[in-house]
């Protein structure tokens, strides 16, 4: 797990925020990747938009699961929040992720993309990041959006230590 501070411990994925580098391009994450519905997507975002404080951001938005007969508009409408809040590339992985893409161009973003899969997510970030962006990776677990945090390679940022190779 994460220490939050004060002794609580967050498992993997949640709210981890960490320095990585993404095709030699040093960009600081933030791994939500633990879950996701409508309600923990729009805070992530949110909380994206206050740590990035004008920063260029990117999110990477796998599926929520399990919403039933709202899922196209409910992906719709987080597109379109993140572009609203500011989030300039929205990459979206998933059965809905032409409608997180849709919702994304529509509220102006500079690109989205509804990735076929995994590969093609990271192909996707090399192509659009650029240094010092912000990088939100979100979805549901049965998304596995962890697979995408573990190709960012880990740097060394404030306050913390570089983990040890052998």
């Amino acid at each position: 797990g994460v220490d939050a501070g004060g002794g609580l411990s967050l498992p993997a994925g949640r709210f981890e925020v960490f320095s990585g580098q993404v095709g030699g391009l040093s960009v600081r994450v933030v791994n939500d990747s633990y879950n996701s519905n409508p309600g923990s997507a729009s805070a992530a975002l949110a909380t994206l938009s206050q740590l990035a404080a004008g920063g260029r951001r990117i999110a990477v938005l796998g599926d929520m699961l399990e919403l039933g007969d709202e899922a196209g508009d409910r992906h719709f409408e987080l597109g379109a929040k993140a572009a609203d809040g500011g989030v300039a590339v929205v990459l979206a992985l998933g059965d809905f992720a032409d409608r997180v893409a849709s919702g994304a161009l529509s509220a102006g973003a500079k690109v989205g993309f509804a990735c076929a899969d995994i590969d093609d997510l990271w192909e996707r970030l090399l192509e659009n990041c650029q240094k010092d962006n912000w990088v939100l990776v979100k979805g549901s677990r049965g998304m596995k959006m962890e697979r995408l945090v573990a190709r960012i390679e880990r740097c060394a940022g404030p306050g913390q230590e570089r983990g040890t190779a052998a």
